[in-house]
């Protein structure tokens, strides 16, 4: 009884984990219960968080404002729809949609 009542507690406790890493509680909840919490933890951990940046995709955390990886501005490009993001035509580099001038590669992208 104790052992079915741990597994249940540690099973919750995955659940509640995966939901503050932007993951399905109830799916990761139903995961530890049917094969291990232990199994789940270790899976929940090497598969990281669900949100990603925009333009260049990279995992963030949920409440970043700007992405440490290629400093766009996520604030403005979740309430301007014009700052959507998009690729550099010459070199590639995800930019946000109302840049003139790639940072990048620096050609005019007005043409």
């Amino acid at each position: 009884m104790t052992l079915f009542l741990a597994w249940l507690l540690f099973s919750g406790v995955i659940a509640a984990w995966a939901s503050s890493k932007g993951r399905s509680g109830l799916g990761w909840l139903l995961l530890a219960l049917i094969f291990s919490p232990l199994l789940a933890g270790l899976m929940l951990l090497v598969a990281g968080t669900g949100y990603h940046c925009s333009v260049c995709k990279e995992a963030i955390h949920k409440d970043a404002t700007v992405c440490p990886f290629c400093r766009s501005d996520l604030a403005a490009t979740k309430t301007d729809p014009t700052q959507e993001a998009r690729f550099c035509p010459f070199c590639s580099v995800g930019i946000r949609g109302g840049t003139t001038v790639c940072p990048h590669c620096k050609h005019d992208l007005t043409g």
